[in-house]
């Protein structure tokens, strides 16, 4: 059963990462763009999760916490994102992001007495060394500046350190206040999100949200989707420990799963490399499921 939810988990970020990509195609707001969409997809993810709880909102002082801290991770995590986009190599940047996902929350887990057998540590060490190899062609540092590496390491931390979050919450509430922790964390990112294009935008605040009505639709389906997406990442967290195990799992079958749809759907080309790199995911992901 836990396997057919990791599919079921896997292939509901794929669906999340391709509306986002259609978003980001047809949103016709260029420069608020990004928190624009953090602002709708937290929204959603929050709002809906309260309502799917029937509105029974009830969180502890430590929920707030931590749910209030990874709100401003998330935050600080699409700003890196932003940031180093601008600046430098997006496969590099994808390379630290994807890493720290896994990393981080590893290192927690060790910090706290988690143990990791020999084939778990080979089945992550082969995921890191897939991100390595998709992304090998498009590193280029060549005229990067202090501000782009700033932003890798803080895109490294955040991407992991939203994860753990999650996990410790769910770990010290022994899996209470789910819906909570997901409405604190994703309605905080979207204040945070609105405060953004408010203090940047200024006078067009409002004309910052004309991304047009296709774009809408997908940000909107983003949401929606990862609505089940959330939830469902808060329940295995309950079933698999330790949570890298999970995060490597769903990094790696959302990588692969997203070039799959981009092939069939945009028909975008996947090189040779990028195969071998995808196949390295899929030998870590089965091996993670044995």
């Amino acid at each position: 059963m836990t396997a057919i939810l990791l599919v079921i988990l896997v292939l509901l970020y794929v669906f999340q990462s391709f509306f986002c990509k259609l978003y980001t195609t047809a949103c016709k707001s260029e420069k608020a763009a990004t928190p624009v969409f953090n602002a709708l997809f937290g929204g959603v993810i929050g709002l809906v999760t309260l309502v799917i709880y029937g509105f029974q909102f009830h969180p502890t002082a430590l929920t707030w916490i931590l749910g209030l801290t990874n709100a401003v991770i998330l935050f600080v995590y699409n700003t890196a994102l932003i940031g180093a986009s601008k600046r430098g190599s997006y496969a590099f940047l994808n390379i630290c992001m994807l890493f720290g996902g896994i990393l981080v929350p590893m290192c927690i887990s060790l910090a706290s007495g988690a143990s990791f057998t020999l084939r778990q540590i080979i089945a992550i060490a082969i995921m890191l060394l897939s991100f390595v190899v998709i992304n090998s062609k498009g590193i280029s540092l060549k005229g990067s500046q202090g501000m782009y590496f700033l932003y890798c390491v803080l895109l490294f931390i955040s991407n992991g350190l939203f994860g753990a979050i999650l996990d410790g919450q769910q770990l010290k509430m022994n899996g209470a206040e789910r819906g909570e922790m997901i409405v604190v964390s994703y309605l905080g990112t979207a204040v945070l999100s609105l405060l953004y294009i408010l203090v940047t935008q200024r006078k067009d605040f409002l004309p910052s949200f004309k991304v047009g009505t296709k774009a809408l639709c997908f940000g909107l389906g983003s949401g929606a989707v990862a609505v089940a997406a959330v939830n469902l990442l808060m329940y295995l967290l309950s079933l698999i420990q330790p949570a890298t195990i999970l995060y490597t799992i769903d990094n790696g079958g959302v990588l692969v799963g997203s070039a799959v749809f981009a092939a069939v759907f945009l028909k975008e080309k996947i090189a040779p490399y990028q195969a071998v790199g995808y196949a390295l995911s899929l030998i870590s992901i089965i091996m993670l499921s044995l």
